[in-house]
């Protein structure tokens, strides 16, 4: 995966505190570079997307 940039984020605020995205607490999405305040942030996101990734992948339809 290569190196993730400020100047990719397709955000300017963290999605959980509205503060601005800092360059240590980028992470991939969808195809996309998104931002977050701090690596706790980040890593909050991270789980929860997990979560329901897994939640989706086991449900039965």
């Amino acid at each position: 995966m290569s190196e993730l940039s400020l100047d990719d984020c397709v955000n300017e605020t963290c999605p959980w505190s509205g503060k601005p995205v800092q360059a240590d607490s980028l992470t991939h999405y969808r195809g996309q570079v998104v931002g977050f305040c701090n690596p706790g942030c980040k890593e909050k996101f991270e789980r929860a997307v997990s979560h329901f990734d897994g939640a989706l992948g086991s449900s039965k339809t």
